[in-house]
């Protein structure tokens, strides 16, 4: 009777632990990725590009922003790759993050210079 519940019980604990092992791999980062700095590049500027109100001009001037806001952004993901010590890796990612926040403010700034206000990353409409 011991050895039928110790087999069970090594059943079930294995099962246990292949179910653990087989998750671990399920926390990826949903907002990394080429080109993608925290998700402000991509989701703002796909965003205000989706916008039907804007002029071809106006599109050229958000791709203009996005293409040298990229830019920055690989120059500094090439530093933060070279860095040697963690907290010129740290220091790398803060002005990374100012970056991004200087670019959001930009395009908003841009938008609202059109007048066309209430733009949020990750929408597809406006609200004036």
């Amino acid at each position: 009777m011991f050895s039928k519940m110790k087999n069970v019980s090594m059943k079930i604990a294995l099962a246990v632990v292949m179910i653990a092992v087989g998750t671990l791999g399920l926390q990826a980062q949903t907002v990394r990725g080429p080109g993608n700095c925290g998700g402000c590049t991509t989701t703002c500027i796909r965003t205000c590009s989706n916008i039907c109100l804007l002029t071809v001009e106006q599109k050229a001037i958000l791709a203009e922003m996005r293409t040298n806001h990229r830019a920055e952004i690989a120059v500094l993901r090439a530093e933060l790759i070279a860095a040697p010590t963690l907290a010129e890796k740290v220091a790398i990612r803060a002005e990374m993050t100012a970056l991004c926040a200087a670019h959001i403010a930009a395009v908003k700034a841009k938008l609202a210079e059109w007048g066309i206000g209430g733009v949020k990353p990750g929408t597809k409409g406006i609200t004036k």
